[in-house]
């Protein structure tokens, strides 16, 4: 048999014959070569364009197969597993002038869905709709899988006055044909479980809640705030970033809120910075996610949601350190089992940074701690590290001179929180700077 009959043999097989002729099947292979080589994660796709992360439904890592952690900067998390090696590390932290997110002081809630079972909806959280933990092949951790037309709520919290949200996102979004869903992110005041999504009668008192839109070159967002049942904001629509060429990457969301004020940063890049939007005296205590529908099946696209991390309390750099003699943040973040400092840690060290440099007679000792998990000795060994690897990205980045600067590690030795929580944990994995 001839190659180009041979070709459109096996195509009738996978396309049937309705409506097609020889051009448009060989068209039809074509297209779905490309497309399958624009959504790869580093291996052969053979069917659809879900096949990397999903069988029907279901992750390809699931049977067993660890994911791969080697790509740099993908967790957030600063874990203090002591795990045998840790990466070499770059002096220096990526210069973001615009990126000045400072993460809050307490740790009031952190999900990574590390307890959950692959292939389950997580115990903590509440929907109505299909969703499932999987693992991503070449990132990290666990993700909650969202599907189109799916809502999702967390367990619920209090956050009052200043306090931070992070949370990461992957998405598999096809580039040809239907529009793709939209994510919605909202914070409310009066949810109570799954009673936000199971009664059609529900509306938030207070409500702060965005929109994103992924479109190919420059996506789009909208954000609106509720208070006392009625609008209080509504934004014009706003460009920021496409998000169809980070398929299968991991785009990091922080927002901050002190009192009335919401600023939101997307991976790295202000979006949102207004005052007075925010409802006097709400007292958010639940997330909602919500993925729209679209004319993509549930086995094409996705979204991909983790490492939430809700923070209490605007750090105040400068009276800590140079009052109180101490500062010590949370906000400091490593690659998982690694000294090396993630980007994100960048805005928190330019604030020590520049105490330093107001003040030149002040040297500080930098103190790493981690959590319990692990061993204790490399937890040790690990905290010590984490702290060199402060103190020269101070000296790299911002020109603070070594010789004002000491370093100690403590590893698990003096927790502040309960490691049998994932809050006490991540408390726990903190850097003190101390005034000598």
């Amino acid at each position: 048999m001839k190659k180009k009959n041979l070709i459109l043999f096996l195509a009738l097989g996978i396309f049937g014959t309705q409506g097609l002729t020889a051009q448009g099947i060989l068209k039809r292979l074509k297209d779905r070569a490309v497309q399958a080589t624009e959504t790869s994660v580093g291996n052969k796709m053979s069917k659809g364009i879900d096949d990397t992360i999903n069988g029907n439904g279901k992750s390809g890592n699931e049977k067993g197969k660890p994911a791969a952690s080697t790509q740099a900067g993908n967790s957030t998390e600063n874990q203090a597993s002591g795990s045998g090696t840790t990466a070499s590390t770059s002096n220096e932290v990526k210069r973001s002038s615009r990126f000045d997110f400072i993460p809050g002081n307490t740790i009031l809630f952190t999900e990574d869905f590390s307890q959950d079972v692959v292939g389950e909806f997580p115990l903590k959280w509440y929907t109505q709709s299909m969703g499932e933990i999987v693992t991503l092949e070449n990132i990290p951790g666990k993700w909650l899988r969202m599907v189109p037309d799916g809502g999702y709520l967390s367990p619920t919290f209090q956050l009052k006055a200043n306090y931070t949200i992070e949370f990461d996102l992957v998405a598999t979004i096809p580039d040809k044909g239907y529009i793709p869903a939209n994510l919605t992110f909202s914070l409310i005041d009066n949810g109570r479980g799954l009673y936000a999504l199971s009664n059609s009668e529900f509306r938030p008192n207070n409500m702060v809640e965005f929109d994103l839109a992924p479109r190919r070159g420059s996506s789009q967002s909208r954000l609106k705030t509720l208070e006392k049942g009625s609008q209080k904001f509504l934004s014009n629509v706003t460009s920021i970033p496409g998000y169809l060429e980070k398929s299968f990457r991991v785009v990091h969301f922080a927002i901050n809120i002190q009192k009335e004020r919401f600023r939101l940063w997307v991976d790295q890049e202000k979006v949102y910075d207004i005052p007075s939007i925010i409802p006097a005296d709400a007292i958010f205590n639940q997330l909602r996610l919500n993925m729209s529908s679209t004319n993509y099946t549930k086995d094409q696209t996705a979204f991909y949601v983790s490492n939430f991390k809700l923070a209490a309390g605007a750090p105040d750099t400068r009276n800590k350190l140079l009052t109180e003699g101490k500062f010590v943040t949370s906000g400091i973040t490593f690659n998982v089992n690694s000294d090396q400092l993630t980007d994100a840690s960048f805005a928190i060290l330019k604030e020590i940074a520049t105490v330093m440099k107001e003040n030149p007679e002040v040297k500080i000792r930098i103190v790493g701690h981690t959590d319990s998990d692990g061993d204790a000795a490399a937890n040790l060994e690990l905290s010590k590290k984490r702290a060199i690897a402060v103190k020269k990205a101070l000296e790299a980045s911002f020109s603070i001179p070594t010789e004002r600067m000491e370093t100690d590690g403590k590893g698990e030795t003096l927790p502040v929180g309960d490691n049998s929580k994932p809050e006490g944990k991540a408390n726990n994995r903190r850097v003190e700077f101390i005034k000598l």
